[in-house]
């Protein structure tokens, strides 16, 4: 007899349960792409300077991957769910051949396998959440397992940093513990609610990015989003270089680095993000942009401009606010912008543009540090989140009618 199907409600409370374990599993492999990936090839393989390039490369590389991913997942009729676990399968017999394979090749190029096979699908994700969440409390669910998720991946951090300090050779056995996390979470995957991805039209790789082209609202926010993104990854490189190198004046230790750059936007996260999650179901959602492309702009004055210490604790706490709202905002945005059936698409786009300028803007800014001074390059990263702002403006008046997928009548070509 055939299983009745769930109900809006059923598929919610059920989403959100196996989404609560999952942040367990999700913050446990989690700190492999922002930490340890490349602490290990360096520290314990003593990687040189292309083997750390090519580590460092692997998130990014995934999110370019978007476009083609969605295309695989509407094509193969999957539901969204099950190709979600077959990546979070895809990572952790990565990170196995990682764990058992001692050779810096073969650790490289399995790593770059699994931080890309975590990346790439973050496009079906987004239509996992917008099918499997109301649009009135998408934001809510979404940012408590992200709470979960963040207080798990800094409690790994904290203890998976004490584990290797003690021997770097327990590198293999923490890569087999982030493998079986990652399989973990793909079996929750599995047993989740989901439907297959809308067949789409064309057979190119790379047809999502067609919908720049059709949307004419999307690409206005895909081209704020880019300014605003990129003028916020050029100073990520930097703050570290401003703290500790003495040409800049201060000459901080690598703790009280450390405590600045990495402690204080982490409390910030973990205790904003829930907050962030309400007001996305809330408020107006480029309002709600706005706020966020201010918070950071405000972190860049008050953090090189001030020149103190208090300057630098103002400028993480703006820092953590908006890494806070926009972990949210960046990871369903296009919920409130897609038709439902698009939202996959649209999101393909939006993490291939994100990979674009994650690769291109640290590397430009480390770059422009050589040779110019640090307020020159203050100007540039501002005055792009400036005109993101600007361009902002004339979409205030149209989210009424954008909001939780309804197009502007000129805006899809269907």
């Amino acid at each position: 007899m055939m299983k009745n199907p769930m109900t809006p409600l059923e598929r919610e409370h059920r989403t959100f349960a196996l989404e609560r374990l999952r942040s367990v599993a999700t913050g446990i492999f989690e700190p492999l792409g922002g930490t340890f990936f490349l602490l290990i090839a360096i520290q314990y393989y003593q990687a040189g300077e292309t083997a750390q390039a090519f580590a460092a490369t692997g998130g990014s590389a995934g999110l370019l991957l978007g476009p083609p991913v969605v295309a695989w997942a509407q094509k193969s009729g999957w539901r969204v769910n099950h190709a979600l676990a077959a990546f979070q399968f895809l990572m952790a017999a990565a990170l196995l051949v990682a764990a058992a394979v001692p050779l810096l090749p073969v650790y490289v190029a399995a790593g770059l396998v699994a931080l890309a096979a975590s990346t790439a699908c973050i496009p079906l994700s987004t239509q996992y959440f917008q099918q499997n969440y109301p649009p009135e409390r998408r934001g809510t669910l979404f940012s408590i397992a992200s709470t979960i998720r963040l207080g798990c991946a800094a409690l790994v951090t904290w203890a998976a940093g004490e584990w290797l300090a003690d021997d770097l050779a327990h590198s293999h056995a923490l890569l087999a513990v982030m493998a079986a996390a990652a399989a973990a979470s793909g079996w929750l995957f599995w047993r989740s609610p989901g439907d297959p991805l809308d067949p789409g039209s064309g057979t190119h790789p790379f047809r999502a990015l067609a919908t720049l082209r059709e949307d004419t609202a999307f690409r206005h926010l895909i081209i704020v989003w880019m300014l605003m993104g990129f003028g916020n990854l050029m100073m990520v490189p930097l703050r570290v270089k401003y703290l500790v190198e003495p040409r800049f004046g201060f000459a901080y230790t690598e703790a009280q680095a450390a405590l600045l750059i990495g402690v204080v936007p982490s409390v910030m996260i973990f205790a904003l993000t829930w907050w962030w999650g309400k007001l996305f179901d809330r408020v107006n959602f480029f309002v709600l942009r706005a706020a966020l492309n201010t918070t950071f702009l405000l972190s860049n004055l008050f953090f090189f401009l001030v020149g103190s210490y208090w300057g630098f604790l103002v400028g993480m706490v703006f820092l953590g606010i908006s890494f806070a709202g926009g972990n949210v905002a960046w990871s369903l945005w296009v919920t409130k912008l897609a038709p439902p059936g698009r939202v996959a698409d649209y999101m393909a786009v939006h993490t291939f543009m994100t990979g674009a300028r994650g690769v291109v803007a640290p590397m430009l800014s480390v770059y422009l540090a050589a040779f110019l001074p640090m307020p020159w390059i203050v100007a540039l990263s501002s005055g792009l989140i400036l005109a993101s702002l600007v361009l902002l403006g004339p979409e205030l008046t149209t989210w009424h009618k954008r909001r939780d997928g309804q197009p502007v009548a000129e805006g899809i070509a269907e």
